[in-house]
């Protein structure tokens, strides 16, 4: 985060994010077998979460900050641990009450939190739940996937696997070239994002529950997904080779 390239991946991911929350919002009007005007429902499925986010945000970033503030002077780590857990699952669970997802919910409660002055305190204390959590995150998905199913489906891995690991990476070298950013950058950006992140098993997974996607293609994501987390690392350190062989390369 102290670094251009850390920045511009930063902020690549945070506009990721809240696409993601557009996204979330339409994913239940387009669930096979419903009736009338999708344009229109997809409308008020976006209007919805707009109010929810302002609502959270407006009255979240009131109430949660003095709560936190208040219970921080107690000098209780566990009742603010527990306070702070119960108040972001009360927000998120709350997104449930005008027709979206859990997980929006729970990007709007980090969001909340984000914006109050015990930031840094919640942060560091959660962090034992945070790694607890991304094992357990893992766990599921190695439980979750079915190498059958992926060796059935063996072309569409290779060319899911293929998009995420090389177009993806190609768009986000391109994009960041395009601006008055260094080729290091540029590089740096195509590998950090050469891969699918936890979002993409959040939308994956409201896809298979509404019937928009069948069990094959999610545990082809889920597999293509595995692959390029794995190869991320490979990735960051053949960035020096591949910024030796473009200064070799003539400009036109």
């Amino acid at each position: 985060l102290q670094s251009v390239h850390g920045r511009v991946v930063v902020g690549w991911l945070v506009a990721q994010d809240i696409i993601t929350v557009l996204v979330l919002a339409i994913l239940p009007t387009l669930e096979p077998g419903q009736d009338g005007d999708v344009p229109r429902k997809i409308a008020i499925a976006i209007l919805r979460a707009g109010v929810f986010v302002a609502v959270m945000l407006l009255v979240g970033a009131r109430l949660v900050p003095r709560l936190l503030s208040v219970i921080a002077r107690t000098g209780s780590r566990e009742l603010f641990i527990l306070a702070f857990v119960a108040g972001a699952l009360g927000i998120a669970t709350s997104a449930a009450a005008f027709g979206l997802s859990v997980a929006l919910g729970a990007f709007i409660a980090g969001v909340v939190v984000s914006e109050t002055e015990t930031s840094h305190q919640v942060a560091a204390d959660v962090v034992p739940l945070r790694d607890a959590f991304a094992v357990l995150f893992f766990v599921s998905v190695g439980m979750l996937l079915d190498p059958g199913i992926v060796a059935a489906n063996l072309g569409l891995f290779v060319a899911v696997t293929a998009v995420v690991l090389f177009a993806n990476a190609a768009i986000a070298f391109l994009t960041a070239a395009a601006f008055p950013y260094s080729g290091r950058t540029a590089l740096t950006v195509g590998a950090g994002l050469a891969q699918l992140g936890e979002f993409s098993f959040i939308i994956a997974d409201e896809s298979l529950e509404l019937g928009l996607m069948d069990s094959a293609t999610y545990n082809v994501v889920l597999a293509a997904a595995v692959v390029s987390i794995s190869r991320n690392p490979l990735a960051f350190a053949s960035l020096s080779r591949l910024e030796r062989a473009l200064r070799k390369v003539p400009l036109p």
